[in-house]
């Protein structure tokens, strides 16, 4: 006897008729057995699956940079760039950033208040966070680009092991490549990194290489070909120089300032300038000496004439014994007077007048030129 389906039962089966069909074809699909074999196989039941390797790679932490005249997504984006190139390299393992904020944060609640971006500072923040290596840096604005210095320290040891400077373009997606290169120098290759001794005038001149301070005149570890240099000093004209580094060999730059006549800064004298009161001195010296002479000189015939007078007042009135003795003491008498009322008093004032200018005027340059040794040459410029 035939039973009679209603219309609702008939969909009913068509549709787990379908859904069976699409189950069987997914489990049939073309490439399916490719991958099941590409696929590691499972390990037999009640055995346990190999432990994968050690990862023995040095530990590192990046703290965040030390930034001037940037803008925050700026500072956000290197930091990023970096972390990210140090990922990439591969050779050490990165302590999370998150981890390093909050240890560094914690360190500085604790009491260590100090510039991270120092060496000392680094390795306390390196011991603390216990990794073996930490990179620290510095980014600063410029006109047309950003000037970036990059820093690694050991902990362990406790000293800087190398140290990368680059000039970064003004374009945000042109910073990319150069950044991550210097940080793979920086780790890897320190090699490729190139050197540049720098010597100015006046030598206390402030001396910065891609915005960074660097007054030893000594900069190493430059990546890239192109850098900007800029020397500056109180009272000077600056001087900015593009450096080029074609070729990666040690090179030599000289850089003289040129003093700002429209400058109100007082400038520390010049060579001609401190030289001025001590040749006065000098002359003042010399012409008091000769006033001295010159007196000397002049008392000579006043003495001449006293030593007579005495040696006339010496032989009796009535002494024939003697008469040439008496005659030369006059004579002698004579001619100091003479020469004493006609020149000898008058040389005499001259020379005492030398000399008393002589020395007033020595006095003064010396007190002069001691004043201009004495003068600050100058602040040192503040930071730009």
């Amino acid at each position: 006897m035939n039973q009679a389906v209603s219309p609702s039962t008939c969909a009913t089966w068509a549709l787990a008729v379908l859904l069976s069909s699409s189950s069987a074809g997914a489990q049939a699909r073309p490439g399916d057995d490719a991958r099941d074999q590409d696929s590691p196989p499972a390990a037999p039941a009640g055995v346990d699956a190999p432990a994968s390797p050690p990862d023995t790679r040095p530990t590192m932490a990046v703290l965040p940079f030390s930034v001037n005249q940037l803008a925050i997504n700026d500072v956000g984006r290197i930091n990023a760039i970096v972390r990210k190139a140090v990922e990439l390299s591969g050779g050490h393992r990165v302590q999370a950033e998150q981890t390093t904020i909050e240890l560094y944060e914690s360190a500085q609640s604790l009491g260590l208040d100090c510039d991270a971006q120092q060496t000392q500072c680094a390795v306390e923040l390196g011991q603390l966070s216990d990794v073996q290596y930490v990179l620290i840096g510095t980014a600063t604005g410029e006109l047309d680009g950003v000037g970036v210095e990059t820093i690694l320290v050991d902990v362990g040891a406790g000293k800087e092991v190398a140290r990368v400077r680059v000039r970064l373009p003004a374009a945000r997606q042109a910073q990319i490549p150069p950044l991550r290169a210097g940080v793979t120098s920086l780790l890897k290759d320190a090699t490729s990194l190139c050197a540049v001794s720098i010597t100015v005038e006046p030598a206390d001149a402030a001396v910065w290489i891609d915005g960074v301070r660097d007054d030893d005149g000594r900069l190493e570890g430059l990546s890239g070909e192109q850098h900007h240099l800029r020397v500056t000093r109180a009272g000077h004209v600056p001087h900015v120089q593009e450096l080029r580094l074609l070729q990666c060999q040690s090179q030599q730059a000289r850089v003289v300032l040129e003093v700002d006549p429209d400058s109100e800064v007082k400038t520390g004298p010049g060579l001609v300038e401190l030289s001025v009161p001590w040749a006065l001195v000098g002359a003042s010296a010399a012409v008091a000496a000769t006033g001295v002479a010159a007196g000397a000189l002049a008392v000579v015939p006043y003495l001449v004439y006293q030593n007579a007078v005495a040696q006339l007042a010496q032989i009796p009135e009535d002494n024939v014994d003697a008469p040439v003795d008496a005659q030369a003491a006059y004579a002698q008498a004579t001619w100091g007077q003479t020469w004493w009322n006609n020149a000898g008093q008058y040389a005499l004032w001259v020379s005492a007048a030398a000399v008393t200018v002589g020395l007033v005027v020595a006095g003064v340059g010396a007190g002069w030129g001691t004043y201009l040794l004495t003068i600050d040459p100058e602040a040192r410029p503040e930071a730009e």
